[in-house]
C-alpha cells in the first residue's frame, strides 16, 4: 500500500499489485506466498532479494514534484493482516511548469482477468501528479445489464454508469461490491470499462474482461459484531464478522469503515478520529462467488479542541475620523470574539473577530480581547492608541483682561480650540484657583491690585498658552488712602494713575 502527498495533501496513490492472487478483485492487499519467486512474479520492478526474501520496488509511474510515502503489510494468511511498517518517504523534484498534456493514471485492481463470480468486486485506482483528478468525470459501466437491467427493480441496463454506486468514491480511488439485486448474468462473457479525466481535460479509459461462470444460488449471511458501538474520538472498534453462515464455505471478509478506511480478514479493529456517524459495512464472499452484506453504525463524539490562544499583535494605533480596522486571531479554530474598553466610534463583530469603525476621541485605551471555541476562550490585551486628526495644540481665544472687587465672587473661564483636556494658571490674585479640569478661575478676591496672569490650555498633541490681565479693586466701603492719610488733593484721580502707572511697570518688567 502506498500513499502520496503534496503540501501535506494525499495527490495520488501508487498503483501496483505485488502478487499473483486468486482472490486478488476482494481487496486492495494481496500475499506473496512463501513459494513466491522473482521468476514467478514476472515483473521487471519487483525483485525479492536476500535470505528473507526482501521486497524490492522501482515505482516508474512517480510523478515530479510529488512526496511519496510508502508503506507495506503482510497478511499470513485470508484472515488477518499485520500492522502496516513504517512510511519511507520519497522526495521527486519539482514539476515542469506549462499546460498540462499527461493524461492520468488509472488502474482496475479488481476484478481481473481470472474473475468468475457474478458479484465481483470493483476497485479502481487513480492518480494525476499535475492538475489533479476530476472526479465527477469517472464513469464505470459493463456491456451487460445488472441484475433485472430495469432501474425500478435495482438493476441497470448495460452499458449504464455505476459509478454513483460506490462504497468509497474519492479522489484516490473508488470501490463498490457488485451485489443483488444487480448481479452478473451466469455463464456471461463481461467486459468493464473505466474512464476518468484529469482538471485539464485529458481522459484515461481501462477495460477488464472476464467470464461469469455461476451464479450462487444459496449466498451466504453477513453479520457484523462489535465490542462497541458508540464512545469519544479516537474511538477504537473491535469489528468481528465470524458469526456470518453460509452452506459452503466464507472465503473473504472485506470491511468498509464509512470514514474512508476499510480492512480485511474475519476479525478487525478501526480508531475512528473525528467525531460523526459512521456506517461500517461488512461483505463476506462464499466459495461460489456469492456476496452479501451487514452494516453497523458508530457514532463518535467529537474531543473537545483546545481553547484558542490569542496570537494577533498586542497594539494597533488610528487617527480620530479615519477608519480603522484590526483582526483579532487566535490559534485552534475559534468560532466567536468579543472585545471591551474599545474607543468610542469603533465596534467589533463576533463572528469575525473584526474591530473596526471611525474613533471619534483621541487618547489611548487598554482594551480586552477574546476569542472562544468548544473548547473554551482565550483572552488577552490591546493598546488601541487613537491620534487627535490633526495634531495642532490649542490656542487660547478668551478675553485677555477681567475685573473684580475685593471680598466679592469671582469668574473668569480659560477659552481655547481644538479640543483642549486640561488647563493651567499662574500668577492669580490671592483667594483665586483654577479648575484644571474645566479652566475656570473662581474665588473670592482678598487684595486690590492688577496681576499678570499666564495661562495655558493643552490637548495631546500639546500645550497653548497666553496672559490676561486681571484687576481686583476695592469693595466701595474700604477707606480711601488718600482721604484718610493724604492731603486729599488728588480727589481719587491719584490713585487711579497710580494703580495705572503700576501696572504699566509691571508690564514693562515683563518685557525686559
Amino acid at each position: 500500500s502506498t500513499a502520496a502527498a503534496v503540501g501535506g495533501l494525499r495527490d495520488r496513490q501508487l498503483i501496483k499489485t505485488v502478487a499473483i492472487d486468486p482472490h486478488a478483485d476482494e481487496t486492495l492487499v494481496t500475499p506473496i506466498t512463501r513459494a513466491t519467486t522473482t521468476a514467478y512474479l514476472g515483473d521487471p520492478d519487483v525483485v525479492l532479494i536476500g535470505a528473507n526474501d526482501e521486497v524490492q520496488f522501482i515505482d516508474r509511474t512517480a510523478r515530479l514534484g510529488v512526496t511519496y510515502r510508502y508503506t507495506v503489510a503482510h497478511i499470513g494468511n485470508e484472515t488477518k493482516a499485520s500492522d502496516l511498517a513504517p512510511e519511507v518517504a520519497a522526495v521527486m523534484p519539482a514539476a515542469p511548469t506549462g499546460a498540462d498534456a499527461t493524461a492520468p493514471t488509472l488502474a482496475i485492481l479488481g476484478p481481473t482477468t481470472d474473475a468468475w463470480s457474478a458479484n465481483p468486486r470493483i476497485s479502481l485506482q487513480y492518480a494525476d501528479g499535475e492538475r489533479g483528478i476530476d472526479l465527477s468525470s469517472l464513469r464505470v459501466s459493463f456491456n451487460v445489464a445488472l441484475g433485472s437491467g430495469s432501474t425500478a427493480t435495482g438493476g441497470r441496463p448495460a452499458g449504464a454508469d455505476i459509478s454513483d454506486l460506490f462504497e468509497r468514491k474519492d479522489a484516490g480511488g473508488y470501490v463498490y461490491q457488485v451485489r443483488a439485486p444487480r448481479d452478473l448474468p451466469a455463464f456471461t462473457a463481461v467486459t468493464m470499462t473505466a474512464r476518468i479525466s484529469d482538471l485539464a481535460g485529458n481522459i484515461t479509459t481501462r477495460t477488464v474482461s472476464f467470464t461469469v461462470s455461476e451464479v450462487s444460488s444459496n449466498k451466504p449471511t453477513a453479520v457484523i459484531s462489535t465490542d462497541r458501538t458508540s464512545g469519544t474520538a479516537p474511538l477504537t472498534v473491535q469489528f468481528t464478522g465470524t458469526a456470518s453462515t453460509d452452506d459452503g464455505k466464507i472465503i473473504a471478509w472485506d470491511w468498509i469503515f464509512g470514514d474512508g478506511g476499510a480492512g480485511i480478514g474475519s476479525t478487525v479493529s478501526h480508531t475512528y478520529t473525528t467525531g460523526g456517524t459512521y456506517t461500517a459495512q461488512l461483505f463476506v464472499r462464499d466459495n461460489d462467488g456469492g456476496v452479501s452484506s451487514a452494516s453497523v453504525v458508530i457514532t463518535v463524539s467529537g474531543v473537545a479542541p483546545p481553547a484558542p490562544v490569542i496570537s494577533s499583535a498586542a497594539s494597533a494605533v488610528g487617527t480620530v475620523g479615519s477608519s480603522f480596522s484590526y483582526a483579532i486571531t487566535a490559534t485552534n479554530s475559534p468560532t466567536g470574539y468579543a472585545a471591551t474598553g474599545l474607543p468610542p466610534g469603533l465596534a467589533i463583530a463576533g463572528g469575525t473577530g473584526i474591530i473596526s469603525g471611525t474613533p471619534t476621541v483621541a487618547g489611548t485605551f487598554a482594551v480586552n480581547v477574546s476569542a472562544t471555541n468548544s473548547g473554551g476562550t482565550g483572552a488577552g490585551s490591546l493598546s488601541i492608541t487613537i491620534a487627535a486628526a490633526n495634531p495642532v495644540v490649542p490656542a487660547i481665544t478668551s478675553p485677555a483682561t477681567a475685573s473684580g472687587v475685593v471680598g466679592a465672587a469671582f469668574s473668569y473661564a480659560i477659552i481655547a480650540t481644538n479640543g483642549p483636556t486640561a488647563y493651567t494658571a499662574s500668577g492669580l490674585p490671592n483667594g483665586l484657583s483654577i479648575n484644571a479640569a474645566t479652566g475656570m478661575i473662581t474665588g473670592i478676591p482678598t487684595t486690590a491690585g492688577v496681576s499678570l496672569v499666564a495661562i495655558g490650555a493643552s490637548n495631546p498633541s500639546g500645550a497653548g498658552s497666553g496672559t490676561i490681565a486681571v484687576t481686583i479693586t476695592a469693595s466701595a466701603s474700604a477707606p480711601d488712602a488718600d482721604s484718610a492719610g493724604g492731603s486729599g488733593k488728588n480727589c481719587g484721580f491719584g490713585s487711579s494713575l497710580g494703580a495705572l502707572a503700576a501696572l504699566l511697570a509691571l508690564m514693562g518688567r515683563r518685557r525686559r
